[in-house]
């Protein structure tokens, strides 16, 4: 890797919200190809163009494993289990407001274009509670 903040694949759940707020949980690797957990929330308070951020960083993660966004009222959970695993642990946990989800997704990004990913989804389940 050269620049940037490197390389990440995972989920990312936007609201529909005035503050654009999204939710993003990727598996990254860092400017020096170390894999770590990078969850964070964004906003752009009041249409101003400028985002504000809080991100929560966990070094030595599995690269193989299942990551979970959890919406439980106006938080939402960053929670993951390892490969080989049923139990999810919690990463992190974001308060988020009352405001419907506009979207979901599961995708890869990259800082620059050096940056390759080979990633196989074997299952994405969106579920809403009854």
């Amino acid at each position: 890797m050269k620049d940037g903040w490197g390389l990440g694949v995972g989920l990312d759940l936007v609201l529909d919200d005035a503050d654009k707020t999204r939710v993003e949980f990727h598996l990254s690797l860092d400017k020096d190809n170390k894999p770590i957990f990078k969850s964070q929330i964004a906003r752009e308070p009041l249409g101003r163009g400028t985002k504000v951020t809080e991100q929560v960083q966990f070094s030595n993660p599995s690269v193989a494993g299942r990551l979970r966004l959890v919406r439980d009222g106006s938080q939402v959970h960053c929670l993951v289990a390892p490969e080989g695993t049923t139990q999810f642990r919690l990463l992190a946990s974001f308060a988020v407001g009352e405001a419907a989800v506009s979207m979901v997704a599961f995708q890869s990004k990259c800082s620059d274009n050096v940056g390759r990913s080979d990633v196989t989804l074997e299952k994405l389940t969106i579920r809403e509670k009854p």
